[in-house]
């Protein structure tokens, strides 16, 4: 550090210090954080000891949710301030939020620690050297710079990557004999844009404490299992949105360009902000006026905090002003309305090849959780399986790709679609008592041949409808192992709110209460569901799965087996010997399987650049590569078959256009999945062996 950027930290500290007598931790999230030990303690499936080694872990979480790439604190920082908090457990059993305050001030004199470093970078002249060079995980630093100095030349070399990759293109030379007049702009830029986030940080909405307790609650919640949490009353509202099929929003997504400036990326079809004709992708927005008369203009602002403010109560109407492409800044006036929720939305196309296939893609288990007569998704794909056999379909595919779960009871709501009756799963609660679940309605649906596609992704009530048609020997399950999560959880408020509507009175608690298993007594906890038919997948264990999670609670199993009677099994060996034998000769999925090893040391390594141009330019250019080979394997029309509208939904697409433009995307996607084509012929293999 030099001399005078050491002298004016040494000041900044001082002055940070006195101003920080006063600032203190609401007594809101001091009760919030004690209510919430309590609550865990009474109703986790397994609450874990509270001890000086529990304590430790949580500050190691919360350290870490502060600072998640790992720029601000030291590892000397981490390891004091987590030795500290050895008696958080005894703290927080006496409703004190003294040493959330007290690592609170230390890390905000982190921050304008960083703060003083980066106004010192903005005029120091670098060299950028080819023996100069550093190592990055794919989701950032994986450690702490291990003290100070280490800290400033991490800063360095992080800058000097970000200017890097902003110059490098692929497949283009870079320019070195104009790299030393862009640099200083460039460098600046990002140094600007870094000061605004931690800018961002210390000037919180919510308040700078009551920010960095709400983190802790979250870590407190985190350290039990992956999948309890805690959730501000914003973030319950943005947690129902997403398990439900329609939620009230202006309907328009942002994203940060790379001038930090707030751009509007997509804009959902028959949105209020669609149907305004005024707004369209590429605008900049640089104020909102809120209906009770708050302007917020976004200065030092990113897309996180906007949704958050437009989630306030305040925000039922807004005047938003835009900057277009052409200079032009305009104010639009919106309303909120109640929109389809695109990511939750269940979909269904015919596939016409040797013969007609149906398709139903299933992105979650939603529900309308205000209402509990409503319908959700087990409704929603009944709807649309009518709708394919008034086409005739032989088959059914069921796309549980990417679906990361929601209600468990709509998964047993879709499993009664193709099962007649019988018992679906087997629940344990905390005491070790059991109960099974069975199949709500007599009957089914369909009971045509059906395969269900799964992947890594495919997780909690995705993996309890596909175990529980593999064990019928109801479906042929097609892909790759599923997540491995097999808890349920259910959400409770932390203070006296029977309607259990979020308000500013207080959070909620999503807390893991039983676990479930299939009706042969095992569980597909941290090991996953195995399909049937194995395909190799793209990204195959390089994202983290529930087995990853060091905080993932144990597989075991039950001896409360259930008596069912399953279906005579499916051909498995003929079809898995006709996929095997496709797979050894198919050109794509040869290609993923080379894609995926060249990945893994990515994932697993990270990736050694040297900081000058052009050893910069050739050290990525193999991540270039795999990025261009990643869009080629995807965006390859199939061969098996053609992708057409239901007849008796074309009449809806003509009608409406939004749907038609959701339809369209949906129709090419399909077209070229790769996955979808292989499940395709299994299902048609089927179909052939059974007649």
């Amino acid at each position: 550090m030099t001399t005078s950027l050491f002298r004016t930290t040494l000041v900044f500290f001082a002055c940070c210090w006195t101003s920080l007598a006063a600032a203190q931790v609401s007594a809101t999230y001091c009760d919030e954080l004690t209510r919430l030990s309590r609550l865990l303690e009474a109703t986790h499936f397994q609450p874990r000891v509270r001890d000086s080694a529990f304590s430790q872990s949580v500050m190691r979480e919360w350290l870490a949710a502060l600072d998640p790439s790992r720029l601000y604190f030291t590892e000397r920082d981490v390891s004091e301030l987590a030795a500290r908090g050895g008696n958080l457990h005894r703290e927080i059993g006496k409703g004190a939020c003294g040493l959330l305050e007290t690592t609170l001030r230390t890390y905000l004199l982190r921050l304008a620690a960083t703060d003083s470093l980066l106004a010192a970078l903005e005029g120091e002249s670098w060299l950028y050297r080819d023996t100069d060079h550093m190592r990055l995980a794919m989701e950032g630093y994986d450690a702490w710079a291990p003290e100070a100095r280490a800290w400033q030349s991490r800063w360095r070399d992080f800058l000097k990557y970000q200017v890097l990759l902003t110059v490098t293109e692929p497949d283009t030379e870079p320019d070195d004999a104009a790299f030393p007049e862009r640099e200083p702009e460039l460098r600046n830029n990002l140094i600007r844009r870094a000061r605004c986030r931690i800018d961002r940080l210390r000037n919180h909405p919510m308040g700078f404490f009551d920010y960095g307790a709400m983190l802790f609650l979250q870590a407190y919640a985190l350290i039990q299992d992956p999948h309890t949490s805690y959730f501000s009353p914003f973030e319950m509202t943005a947690f129902e949105a997403s398990m439900s099929r329609e939620a009230y929003a202006f309907g328009f997504e942002l994203e940060e360009s790379a001038n930090g400036e707030l751009e509007i990326s997509y804009l959902v079809p028959g949105s209020p902000a669609w149907k305004s004709n005024e707004l369209t992708r590429g605008d900049i927005l640089l104020e909102i006026q809120l209906s009770d008369g708050t302007a917020e203009a976004l200065v030092c602002v990113g897309p996180v905090e906007v949704a958050e403010l437009l989630r306030s109560p305040a925000a039922q109407r807004a005047r938003f002003v835009v900057r277009k492409k052409s200079g032009q800044v305009r104010m639009v006036s919106l309303v909120k309305e109640k929109i389809a929720v695109e990511e939750n939305a269940v979909n269904s196309l015919l596939l016409k090849g040797d013969r007609p296939l149906g398709y139903i893609y299933l992105p979650a288990f939603y529900t309308e959780w205000e209402n509990d007569d409503a319908l959700g998704c087990a409704n929603d794909v009944a709807k649309e399986l009518v709708q394919l056999q008034a086409d005739g379909i032989e088959g059914l595919i069921l796309d549980l790709r990417f679906n990361g779960g929601g209600s468990m009871d709509e998964a047993l709501n879709l499993a009664g679609i193709f099962i007649d009756a019988g018992p679906l799963c087997i629940l344990k609660d905390r005491e070790g008592a059991t109960r099974t679940l069975k199949d709500p309605h007599r009957g089914s649906l369909y009971d045509g041949p059906l395969v269900i596609l799964i992947n890594g992704f495919s997780a909690s009530a995705s993996e309890l409808l596909a175990a529980v048609l593999q064990d019928y020997h109801r479906a042929v399950i097609v892909g790759s192992r599923s997540y491995g999560k097999a808890t349920g959880q259910i959400i409770l408020p932390l203070q006296d709110n029977p309607r259990w509507q979020p308000d500013e009175a207080g959070g909620f608690a999503k807390v893991t209460v039983e676990k479930f298993y299939r009706v042969t007594g095992h569980s597909h906890q941290r090991r996953g569901v195995l399909p049937d038919i194995v395909l190799p997948d793209l990204y195959e264990r390089l994202w983290p799965a529930e087995a990853d999670d060091p905080y993932a609670l144990p597989a075991d199993s039950v001896n409360a087996r259930v008596s069912i009677r399953p279906l005579p099994a499916p051909p498995l060996a003929q079809l898995m010997a006709r996929s095997v034998s496709r797979l050894a000769a198919h050109e794509r999925f040869d290609r993923i399987r080379q894609i995926n090893q060249a990945l893994r040391p990515l994932f697993e390594e990270g990736i050694d650049v040297r900081l000058e141009p052009a050893a910069f330019a050739a050290d990525v250019s193999s991540s270039y590569e795999l990025m261009a080979a990643l869009d080629t394997v995807e965006q390859q029309a199939v061969s098996a078959y053609e992708v057409a509208v239901p007849r008796l939904y074309q009449p809806v697409l003509e009608m409406d256009a939004h749907r038609k433009e959701m339809n369209d995307s949906l129709m090419r996607r399909i077209g070229q999945d790769v996955y979808l084509e292989e499940a395709y012929r299994v299902l048609n293999d089927w179909i052939s062996l059974k007649k």
